[in-house]
């Protein structure tokens, strides 16, 4: 699996050989030598229940049971950065059910900065796995993006309700400020004229969590990240 520390969609159908099992499928940062060592996991567990990791348990959202030898499609959308993830599960010829929204890191893994290893354990009897599918991946622009940031924010990490300084360290004649989250959603935009430093008062327009200020004219692009807490 690639490495990756942005967001990104991982999906795969599982098969459960028989009732009351542990089977469990997850990633992990390298390769894991335990349980512990996977910060987002999925399991069809001997409850006959299908549960995932939220930091220091297993549970579910809506309560869905498994049937052994039936095929479960699994798709999981990971954000590395804020060190979250969602887990959907759609049953053969079922409709699509939550698992978990915003479950956070195993605790034993909530600092990582990359997931690049699929694991997949299992006890009493088997568990198939196929199908294993990434989309959506955006790894380089939270650890890259900085490397020709010519001007300064502050403060930095921000409140929701704070005031954001961007200082541009001279006087821009024309360009494009924008502040976006690590998909790319914009949620604010603004042209600079005539100025060396502007004042935003976000009155919560940013939520917590990670995002990007871009400053560019019609021939530069610079970055820098942003902490909203």
């Amino acid at each position: 699996m690639a490495i990756n520390n942005g967001m990104f969609n991982l999906e795969f159908d599982a098969i459960p050989g028989g009732a009351s099992m542990d089977g469990l499928i997850g990633l992990s940062s390298n390769a894991a030598g335990a349980f512990s060592d996977l910060a987002c996991a999925v399991r069809f567990f001997t409850n006959n229940k299908i549960e995932a990791r939220n930091a220091g348990t297993y549970v579910s959202v809506t309560n869905t049971d498994y049937i052994p030898k039936t095929s479960y499609h699994f798709k999981m959308v990971v954000n590395v950065a804020l060190h979250k993830y969602d887990v959907y599960v759609t049953p053969a010829g079922g409709t699509e059910v939550i698992i978990g929204k915003d479950y956070a890191f195993r605790t034993e893994q909530a600092s990582i900065t990359t997931l690049g290893n699929f694991a997949i354990t299992t006890s009493i009897c088997g568990l198939t796995i196929s199908n294993v599918s990434l989309s959506g991946i955006a790894s380089s622009v939270y650890n890259d993006f900085e490397s020709n940031a010519e001007f300064e924010i502050f403060p930095n990490p921000l409140i929701e309700a704070g005031e954001l300084t961007i200082d541009f360290k001279k006087n821009i004649q024309k360009a494009n400020i924008e502040i976006t989250n690590l998909e790319g959603k914009v949620f604010y935009k603004q042209l600079i004229e005539n100025a060396s430093k502007v004042n935003l008062t976000t009155n919560y327009l940013l939520q917590k969590g990670f995002y990007v200020v871009r400053l560019s004219d019609v021939v530069n692009v610079y970055n820098k990240k942003l902490v909203v807490k």
